[in-house]
């Protein structure tokens, strides 16, 4: 627990240098995950590397995330067009 406290500590150090950034969010969620659980439900089968038995994880951190307090902006025009099914199809594999 110590140590996840001084990665934590680190963490928030690093991102305070950054924090002139903080002004467009109106707050961040830290984000974690309990190891044995995601491992049994979905890591296993991905046979995902945290998930040997050798490493012995619990809590992850997944990340300091960006919030906006009414949601993100929607429907933001651009000159992209949006993905044809085609396109959809071929990124399928690596989104999980």
């Amino acid at each position: 627990m110590q140590k996840f406290i001084q990665i934590l500590c680190v963490g928030l150090w690093v991102f305070a240098g950054h924090s002139a950034k903080a002004q467009t969010f109106d707050y961040y969620v830290l984000s974690l995950s309990w190891s044995p659980s995601w491992c049994q439900l979905t890591g296993l089968k991905r046979g995902a590397e945290q998930c040997d038995a050798t490493r012995d994880l619990r809590w992850i951190l997944h990340g300091l995330w960006p919030q906006h307090e009414n949601g993100w902006p929607k429907f933001c025009k651009t000159a992209q067009p949006a993905p044809t099914p085609k396109e959809l199809k071929t990124m399928r594999p690596i989104m999980g």
